[in-house]
């Protein structure tokens, strides 16, 4: 269990990481009873990068992997029958579309009575990619035979946001009956959430989508909730909305941080850590963790990053500061040594390509950076 679309916690579901040459998962219901005919299958399903809210890195890297939806009459999936596979070798469902904002799948089970168990199976058997596939709101109902309504998500969580900042989300309603669905309107309450733009009343046939955005603005520290409600011809939905807002402004000066000396309080309150090659940003990371200053004894801790390899692109980045008028500097102690120990790097030509940046920038996930000073190997001051 892990949280949907590797976003904010509060709302739970289903995940395998798909990745290397051994991953073959079987997700299996309890046993569920149809009473007749006319039912179906419902599901949210997501295929996002791993650890990260974003897509899949490279559509080339994971042409293994594959995902099916199964049925048996037997808790062990013995002789399963496959109701939907998503594969990228030529199945219908392709598995490198599931989106990473999440999809409503609907599996019709027309002839379906009796004792069933319903599995869910995610496979990578090559190395290559590295993604995490979930499901969510697993639900067998009878088939509508009217116009009903879904929205996906059904709440939201906006998490922790910097106080005075804004924080997005899109709902996706759909209709998953018969008909045409009519949203009359869609509205949000609660004082620091709102509509990014006015809702049009739309109508809706059998599949059919219509998306709108909420946003988050909280304007003083604590909690927050709000709901969302929307009306339609199918009946009215309410949806809750939480989040939080905290002030981590850095306007007091000196303003010196130490990271401390144990280790169970990183990352350091309010720091946070981004990934991607300058001065482009592509997700988070935990490349950087404390360890003792220069290698040495303990009692002394600094941040640290482990320089080696291809995929090292680890941002640490401070809380917002608030610079008054005058005259400022940035001032912090550096060091560069062999791995794990307190000697000089041992070899000066095999690392070439490495650097280090120091950048400012007018946003927490630091777009549009400002070089301050760059150490390199290729011709920097």
């Amino acid at each position: 269990r892990d949280e949907w679309l590797n976003g904010p916690s509060g709302n739970n579901a289903a995940k395998i990481n798909l990745y290397g040459t051994a991953r073959k998962g079987w997700l299996v219901t309890p046993a569920i009873t149809i009473p007749e005919e006319g039912y179906e299958l419902k599901f949210d399903l997501c295929l996002t990068d791993w650890n990260n809210a974003t897509p899949i890195e490279d559509p080339t890297a994971q042409q293994d992997d594959r995902f099916i939806v199964a049925m048996s009459n037997s808790p062990d999936m013995s002789n399963p029958t496959t109701l939907r596979e998503w594969n990228n070798t030529g199945s219908e469902w392709v598995f490198n579309d599931i989106p990473y904002t999440g999809a409503e799948i609907v599996i019709s089970l027309t002839g379906v009575t009796g004792m069933r168990y319903f599995a869910f199976y995610g496979e990578s058997t090559a190395s290559g990619g590295d993604n995490d596939l979930m499901i969510d709101n697993v639900t067998i109902r009878e088939t509508p035979t009217g116009p009903a309504m879904s929205v996906m998500p059904m709440d939201w969580d906006f998490g922790e946001v910097v106080v005075t900042t804004s924080a997005q989300k899109d709902f996706i309603i759909s209709n998953y009956g018969m008909g045409t669905l009519t949203v009359n309107s869609v509205t949000v309450s609660g004082e620091s959430f709102s509509l990014n733009e006015p809702f049009s009343p739309a109508n809706l046939l059998n599949g059919e989508t219509v998306t709108f955005s909420v946003q988050f603005l909280p304007t003083v520290v604590g909690e927050h909730t709000g709901s969302i409600s929307i009306a339609s011809n199918a009946g009215t939905l309410e949806l809750p909305l939480t989040g939080s807002s905290y002030d981590p402004i850095i306007s007091t000066f000196p303003w010196i941080e130490d990271f401390g000396t144990v280790t169970t309080d990183w990352p350091v309150e309010y720091w946070t850590q981004l990934s991607g090659l300058y001065p482009n940003i592509d997700g988070t990371t935990t490349q950087w963790y404390r360890d003792e200053w220069l290698n040495g004894p303990s009692g002394n801790n600094a941040a640290k990053i482990n320089i080696y390899g291809t995929t090292r692109k680890g941002w640490l980045v401070t809380p917002p500061v608030n610079l008054p008028d005058g005259s400022y500097e940035l001032k912090f102690d550096m060091g560069l040594t062999d791995y794990a120990n307190s000697n000089p790097i041992e070899d000066p030509t095999s690392q070439l390509d490495d650097k280090f940046i120091v950048a400012v920038s007018d946003f927490q996930d630091m777009s549009n950076p400002t070089t301050l000073r760059e150490w390199n190997n290729t011709g920097s001051e």
